[in-house]
């Protein structure tokens, strides 16, 4: 997955209004992007996959990888 870029964090935001976000290790919906309470897996742990990865300019040129939004999932529907 190529490494999306967003200017501000509120462009993120809007991007992904559901502050959702999908583990892969084990499926479930969980509201932080970094760590599944469910099984305890991180997003930037050693099997990376399903991660999401951006960079949010106005904070920093970091590359920030997160649990895959909801949004881009398969089903999803688009509002914007």
């Amino acid at each position: 997955m190529d490494v999306e870029i967003f200017e501000t964090r509120r462009e993120f935001n809007k991007r992904f209004p559901s502050k959702t976000f999908l583990c892969k290790s084990c499926g479930h919906m969980t509201p932080n992007e970094f760590f599944c309470p469910f099984c305890g897996a991180q997003a930037n742990g050693l099997f990376k996959k399903g991660t999401y990865q951006y960079v949010i300019k106005e904070e920093s040129d970091q590359i920030n990888e997160i649990f895959t939004p909801i949004e881009l999932q398969e089903g999803a529907t688009d509002d914007n």
